[in-house]
C-alpha cells in the first residue's frame, strides 16, 4: 500500500501498479532504532486508514446504481486480516473503524505490539482479535550473548517481559483475543503466505510442512470470521478447545470471552 503508483495500462480497464522510487515515498529514511519504531507505527496507522477508505468505497458501490449495487453484504460488518505488516494493520484498524468486526494478524510482530497503539488512550480495542505466530526464535548461543554483552539471565528476563506485555495487551481486548502459535520445524515468516509455492524455494522435503501450515492458517482464519462476521462460533470453539493430540505443533491461548 505504501509504494503503489500508476503503471502501464493492460487492456482497456486494467493497470499494473509498480513501486515508487524511495525518494518519491512519504516515509523518510530511518537513522536509528527510534526512527524505525516511529516510522513503522506511522505506516501501520496509514495502512489502517487505507483499509477504512476501501470500506467507504465498497459501501458507496453497494449503495450506488452500478453493477455492485445491493450485491455486497456489508450489514453484518467486515473482517480484516493480513500478513506481516499487513497483519499489524489488520489488528490496528479494529480500533479506528467500528465496521470492522474482527481483525487477524498473521505473524506480524514489532517488539511489544501485536497491534499498534493507534489511539491516544493506548486501548486494545473492542472487536475480537486473533494473532497467529510462528514459534519464537531459538535462544542465542553463549557466544552470541557474549558478543552482545548480555547474560543468559538478562535474555530470559527480556523474553518473559515481552510475553507478559503481549498477554496484558491481548487480555485488554474487550471482545476477546486469541494467540495461536504454530511451532513446526523449518517454518519461517514467509510460510504463512503463498510465496514459497511460486518463488522456487520449496523442496520435496519442506513441502508437506509448508502445506500443513497454510492449511492450519486457512482453518483459523475461516473459523474466526465465521464467528465474528457470521455469528457461527462452532468452528472456532472446536479449534480452540482441542486437546492438542491431533495437532501437537499448534498451541492456543484464549484471552477473555470471545463468543457467547
Amino acid at each position: 500500500m505504501e509504494s503503489g503508483r500508476q503503471g502501464r495500462r493492460v487492456g482497456r480497464h486494467r493497470r499494473v501498479l509498480g513501486n515508487l522510487r524511495w525518494e518519491e515515498r512519504a516515509w523518510p529514511r530511518t537513522r536509528n532504532r527510534e526512527d524505525e519504531r516511529r516510522s513503522y507505527k506511522e505506516r501501520i496507522v496509514h495502512w489502517s486508514r487505507d483499509v477504512s477508505f476501501v470500506i467507504h468505497q465498497l459501501t458507496a458501490l453497494d449503495r450506488g446504481s452500478g453493477p455492485f449495487a445491493r450485491r455486497l453484504d456489508l450489514q453484518r460488518g467486515i473482517g480484516v486480516f493480513g500478513h506481516s505488516r499487513g497483519g499489524q494493520a489488520a489488528g490496528s484498524v479494529r480500533m479506528l473503524d467500528e465496521r470492522v468486526r474482527g481483525g487477524i494478524n498473521i505473524d506480524g510482530m514489532q517488539g511489544e505490539y501485536p497491534f499498534q497503539p493507534v489511539k491516544s488512550d493506548d486501548s486494545s480495542g473492542d472487536q475480537p482479535f486473533l494473532w497467529i505466530q510462528q514459534r519464537l526464535p531459538p535462544p542465542p548461543t553463549d557466544e552470541q550473548l557474549q558478543r552482545a554483552g548480555r547474560t543468559r539471565a538478562e535474555y530470559d528476563a527480556e523474553v518473559q517481559r515481552l510475553v507478559a506485555i503481549w498477554d496484558r495487551k491481548l487480555g485488554a481486548v474487550a471482545g476477546g483475543a486469541m494467540r495461536v502459535n504454530i511451532d513446526r520445524p523449518g517454518i519461517t515468516h514467509i510460510d504463512f503466505s503463498d510465496e514459497p509455492f511460486w518463488d522456487g524455494s520449496m523442496t520435496p522435503e519442506t513441502r508437506p510442512g509448508k502445506l500443513k501450515t497454510i492449511a492450519d492458517t486457512r482453518a483459523w482464519v475461516r473459523a474466526f470470521f465465521d464467528g465474528t462476521v457470521r455469528g457461527d462460533w462452532a468452528g472456532l470453539k472446536a479449534l480452540a478447545g482441542g486437546d492438542g493430540k491431533s495437532r501437537p505443533e499448534v498451541t492456543v491461548q484464549v484471552f477473555g470471552r470471545m463468543w457467547p
